[in-house]
């Protein structure tokens, strides 16, 4: 991990910029959801979000700009936790997306240490190999979804 990679919680003034994040078209090609978000929807959603209990974002920092951001979905008994990444699209392909996730699971995980799973695109190979090298195994990929199921 980048010994000055910065992770910290999600703030209010990160909405818009994690909002163009999740609008790019590559996101959203990625993404279980694709359909473009409006602005006022993100707003909203994200408000809620951030407040909500069973939610963590993280985002992480180098040298001052944000590289992406980590999103954590407690599931209902509170035993496990859904995990997504999203990296700034002026970040892919620097090699930065492990140690995001590396750095935002190990801040998640301070407060709930839990098992954590993820879904991911079977044509996602980049982050098929980010969450690779963070330990998470495939565990179910039998099509009833079309997604890969991956568990740490």
């Amino acid at each position: 991990m980048a010994a000055d990679l910065l992770i910290r919680a999600a703030q209010d003034a990160d909405s818009r910029d994690i909002w163009r994040w999740r609008n790019d078209a590559t996101t959203r090609a990625m993404s279980v959801h694709s359909t473009e978000i409006s602005w006022d929807a993100h707003a909203a959603w994200f408000a809620q979000a951030v407040a909500a209990g069973d939610r963590r974002f993280y985002v992480g920092e180098l040298g001052g700009a944000k590289i992406g951001l980590c999103r954590f979905d407690l599931a209902h008994d509170g035993a496990s936790a859904e995990v997504s990444i999203n990296l700034n699209p002026d970040r892919r392909g620097q090699g930065v997306g492990a140690s995001l996730l590396a750095g935002c699971i190990a801040r998640f995980r301070q407060e709930f240490p839990v098992g954590l799973t993820a879904t991911i695109r079977p044509d996602n190979p980049a982050s098929q190999r980010i969450f690779a090298r963070c330990g998470f195994v495939l565990v179910d990929n039998d099509g009833r979804d079309g997604f890969g199921h991956y568990r740490l």
